[in-house]
């Protein structure tokens, strides 16, 4: 996955998720936010498609994220490389 790729909002995924429910991802402009979709576990359908955290810096190489939970701030940083298109 590219920067570029994140910035397009495409969907995509951890490289090691594999199983038909599993989780994916996209980046929204709008609200400079990484929504995650549930995926049913029979067909891949998007059951939910919701908010997961806020993008507070985007590079080359990844991006930063932040959620609260509970009162406690949790801070991630990824890089693209980990991810594939789905």
């Amino acid at each position: 996955m590219t920067k570029q790729d994140f910035l397009n909002g495409k969907a995509f995924k951890f490289k090691n998720w594999n199983n038909m429910g599993d989780c994916s991802y996209y980046y929204s402009q709008e609200g400079n936010n990484l929504n995650k979709q549930i995926h049913s576990g029979i067909d891949g359908e998007v059951l939910i498609d919701d908010f997961h955290l806020v993008v507070n810096k985007i590079t080359d190489e990844g991006f930063e994220g932040f959620n609260m939970i509970m009162m406690k701030e949790f801070i991630v940083n990824e890089m693209f490389s980990d991810f594939i298109l789905i």
